[in-house]
């Protein structure tokens, strides 16, 4: 297994890359050792701390699944200590929970990008006669589709190849 590259004393790692793809490379690496677990903490701590730093960080939910990891960390150090002293809080490391939820986290967020990127839409303006605008119109409120998608699904439906070479038709 890789070892996780540590951050410098002062919670910050120049070379550090603080994307969705590297935590999810740190967490899937994830065994359930107390050493993972704070290397895990300070690297995200440091990374919360860059994103607060830098007011246009994206994405913004990695900010706050960073800010998370590492106020989990704190959490769960304070509680063994004051439960068992110093020998219980070096014997703690993330529940292995924890790390399913922000992996799962984690693909939700790219399920959402997918749907976005495959969402993106171009406009179009075209210039239709008036009477015909309207006749589309009340077909797409009969039939419950959008214009948009009416159009879409037409162009969508349109073969290039049934046109021989050379022939072009006016729309």
């Amino acid at each position: 297994m890789e070892t996780l590259q540590p951050v410098n004393k002062f919670g910050k790692n120049s070379d550090e890359e603080y994307t969705v793809e590297e935590l999810r490379r740190r967490l899937e690496q994830y065994s359930g050792t107390r050493a993972e677990s704070e290397d895990i903490s300070r690297w995200a701590g440091a990374g919360y701390l860059q994103f607060m730093e830098d007011a246009e960080s994206e994405p913004e939910f990695l900010y706050e699944i960073l800010g998370d990891i590492d106020a989990q960390w704190e959490m769960l150090t304070a509680n063994a200590f004051d439960r068992g002293g110093k020998e219980a809080a070096e014997s703690i490391s993330f529940p292995k929970k924890y790390v399913s939820e922000w992996i799962s986290e984690l693909d939700s967020f790219a399920a959402k990008s997918e749907n976005r990127k495959s969402d993106m839409q171009t406009e179009l303006i075209l210039r239709i006669d008036r009477h015909l605008v309207r006749q589309a119109e009340i077909f797409s409120e009969k039939s419950g589709i959008s214009l948009s998608k009416l159009v879409a699904d037409y162009f969508a439906s349109l073969d290039p190849n049934m046109l021989k070479a050379g022939q072009s038709q006016a729309v």
